[in-house]
């Protein structure tokens, strides 16, 4: 399979990252050392541009439903945080 990005609009910034590799074994230097709360999965905060991004590890069909319930809330105006994208087909 090969890499997905699923996004409204889609950053190119989001392919530079390792996805190849366990989202807990990226790279110090490229992580962003912000306070996380407690989380069920694996969740690490990176900068494109000026923007910090959380990139949580699950599974594609959750992942998926999340996108499009963060997206859902958007549009009604609850405060919620922003969906980037989904990134699928990683090995």
């Amino acid at each position: 399979m090969s890499l997905v990005v699923t996004a409204a609009v889609a950053d190119p910034d989001l392919l530079f990252f390792p996805w190849d590799t366990p989202l807990e074994e990226w790279p110090e230097d490229i992580i962003v050392a912000l306070p996380r709360g407690i989380s069920r999965h694996i969740v690490r905060f990176v900068r494109i541009g000026d923007v910090v991004h959380a990139v949580k590890e699950i599974e594609d069909s959750y992942a998926q439903r999340e996108y499009q319930l963060l997206l859902q809330l958007q549009d009604l105006g609850v405060p919620s945080v922003e969906a980037a994208a989904v990134v699928s087909g990683r090995t």
